[in-house]
């Protein structure tokens, strides 16, 4: 079965990143599900002082895609690019 939302969201996650390396792909990840953990809170409702404020429906979609278009334009290398943590390499 193929899922396109799951798909997106692994695609974004790498893209976030970067491409190039391992630490990409884990702060992309990282960077990925803190975003969507945010707007999913916002479409359930924060509630102040009685009154129940929510974003609509599909705001999880809408902010990944913005974020995703944010990274294509200002950084296409992704957040990490092709660098790494960890010791340097030995030449």
């Amino acid at each position: 079965m193929f899922w396109l939302d799951l798909t997106f969201v692994t695609l974004a996650m790498l893209v976030v990143g970067g491409l190039r390396s391992l630490t990409g792909a884990v702060v992309g990840t990282l960077a990925v599900t803190i975003v969507r953990e945010i707007l999913r809170a916002l479409e359930q409702g924060i509630e102040i002082r009685g009154h129940n404020f929510a974003a609509p429906q599909g705001i999880q979609e809408i902010g990944l895609s913005l974020v995703l278009l944010a990274i294509l334009i200002y950084r296409p290398q992704g957040l990490v690019g092709d660098r790494e943590l960890g010791r340097p390499k030995v030449t």
